[in-house]
């Protein structure tokens, strides 16, 4: 009787003494969520810069004009459009390819189908080409070199890299 007795204070104890740690180990501490959340504003500020640095190095290493801050924003700004204007025809063209291929794997191809599809992609191809080349082009006029310096050294007449193989 005394052992249950004792037993039963044993877990009373360490029952009331979890009760009181209990509002510690749940206490949220809320000045910890400001300082991660300006601890996240510090590291996305570096993580800009970083890329801004790494943009810089690469243009010098390529002979480019040093790009101003708005005209790097108006090329990113390019580049996101281009790429939500591409986007449905990507998802076109690569669906057209999936279908291609579906034919093509049947065990008796239909010629006239597999054809058509490719025509489509053909045309689905085409289409991005001229895209691309309308975003090169408005990219040009944004940046006239466009990151690529011309008559740097290391250029061949044309102002493009020299060839990099053994016969250089």
């Amino acid at each position: 009787m005394k052992k249950n007795a004792f037993n039963i204070m044993v877990v009373f104890a360490v029952l009331s003494f979890m009760a009181c740690l209990a509002p510690f180990a749940f206490a949220q501490d809320t000045s910890s969520d400001d300082a991660d959340s300006q601890q996240k504003t510090v590291l996305q500020r570096q993580a800009k810069m970083r890329n801004m640095v790494k943009f810089q190095q690469n243009a010098k290493r390529l002979g480019a004009e040093a790009l101003t801050e708005e005209q790097i924003e108006k090329l990113k700004e390019a580049r996101t459009a281009f790429k939500t204007a591409t986007q449905d025809l990507n998802m076109e063209l690569q669906s057209r390819k999936l279908a291609l291929q579906s034919e093509l794997v049947k065990k008796e191809p239909n010629a006239k189908t597999a054809k058509a599809i490719q025509k489509e992609i053909s045309s689905l191809t085409a289409e991005l080409a001229m895209k691309r080349l309308e975003q090169i082009l408005e990219m040009k006029e944004i940046a006239p070199y466009g990151g690529i310096g011309q008559g740097q050294s290391g250029n061949n007449k044309e102002g493009m890299p020299a060839a990099r193989g053994r016969n250089t």
